[in-house]
């Protein structure tokens, strides 16, 4: 009886925790601590000394990885599933889903069709997640201008968004463009995850992109570690080749 008790009790402070979590994004997760959002970016006036130095961060203040062939895709499935917090869906080896009893939404990330949805539990009021979904959009808007600017792209990538059913959806059908989203994501706490040492890259991809033609891109590895590189990854999306 003790234990259960003590068991109880300790659900009953975590639910409170979370609760009383004044950030709507973890919140959301169901965490009941923040570990803060963003990390880049930086702020305020200094826009002209920033915007001279060669582009080797990008907008949002993230650096730039180099693009890794897809072989090595598999790493962002290890360290998603050595969190705890993501597991295999059921049936589908390239699936991952984050759910959390204590979380407002569902999780999916499709490594296969490069794919991200975010889903709203049940009943959940219209909006709820709002403050999360501006936060993916706002990155995913970043991150589509960058490729554009860098002329590795022609077209934006766009979310498709429902806000009565609580619903995002993101499709990216380049495999290494996915890969480097989702570990932005991760590295803001966008996406749920534990946290892990930032690394610092030292090529930027538009000095790879200069150097390489777009049907290259696929075969070139980083020479640095990302956050990332504490996991494997192999069987991402495959790219279409085109006739």
């Amino acid at each position: 009886m003790k234990v259960s008790n003590s068991k109880e009790t300790q659900k009953d402070s975590r639910t409170r925790a979370i609760e009383n979590n004044p950030c709507n994004m973890c919140r959301a997760f169901g965490l009941p601590i923040c570990r803060g959002h963003g990390g880049g970016g930086g702020g305020g006036d200094g826009g002209s000394a920033g915007e001279t130095q060669d582009n080797t961060q990008s907008m949002s203040g993230s650096p730039w990885p180099v693009l890794k062939p897809v072989t090595e895709n598999e790493k962002l499935i290890h360290f998603l599933l050595e969190s705890g917090m993501w597991a295999l869906a059921e049936e589908a080896d390239l699936e991952l889903e984050f759910s959390n009893l204590d979380a407002l939404l569902t999780i999916k990330l499709d490594m296969e069709n490069g794919e991200l949805l975010f889903e709203g539990k049940r009943d959940l009021p219209p909006g709820t997640l709002d403050e999360l979904f501006d936060a993916v959009e706002q990155e995913l808007a970043l991150f589509s201008q960058e490729l554009i600017d860098r002329k590795l792209i022609n077209e934006p990538i766009n979310a498709v968004r429902d806000r009565e059913k609580n619903t995002l959806s993101i499709k990216i059908p380049s495999p290494q463009y996915y890969d480097i989203f989702i570990q932005r994501l991760l590295s803001k706490n966008i996406l749920p995850n534990l946290p892990v040492p930032a690394l610092e890259e030292k090529e930027d991809l538009q000095q790879t992109a200069t150097k390489h033609s777009p049907e290259e891109l696929a075969s070139i590895t980083r020479t640095t570690p990302t956050p990332l590189d504490l996991f494997d990854i192999s069987r991402g999306p495959r790219p279409k080749i085109e006739a």
